[in-house]
């Protein structure tokens, strides 16, 4: 047994460059792989956000006419959160991926976005019309 080590170590020792190269080469690809799947979720994400954009102005509308209805104005946490479940309840994939944070940051951005439209609306037709005499 004690000779097998030691026939073990004078191989590793005859051979370290070798040794070194296996290890680099291993560890190298281990990291190619590691980052085309990284590569792959975050394609995958981008997809499935712009998917969302697609659907996300009407889920806050939605939302926000179903608050309205109740006379509930400022609940907006609230309403942000019952746009994201229903986002996840649509698009189940996103509860697969393990950066949530982001996830839900992009989704957030999204419903930023639509918000500012909503209000840039708003204020369009609240402006008095100007007509030339």
């Amino acid at each position: 047994m004690i000779q097998n080590v030691k026939e073990f170590f004078k191989m590793i020792a005859d051979n370290w460059i070798l040794c070194i190269g296996i290890v680099i080469l291993v560890y190298s690809i281990f990291n190619i792989i590691r980052n085309l799947i990284k590569y792959n979720d975050i394609k995958k994400i981008q997809n499935t956000i712009h998917k969302i954009s697609g659907v996300i102005a009407e889920y806050v509308y939605e939302v926000e006419i179903k608050y309205i209805k109740k006379h509930i104005i400022h609940a907006g946490v609230v309403k942000r959160a019952e746009v994201i479940s229903k986002i996840y309840e649509k698009y189940p994939e996103l509860s697969k991926y393990i950066n949530q944070e982001l996830i839900i940051e992009k989704i957030d951005e999204l419903i930023n976005k639509v918000l500012d439209e909503i209000q840039q609306i708003e204020k369009d037709d609240n402006k008095p019309s100007q007509t030339k005499k």
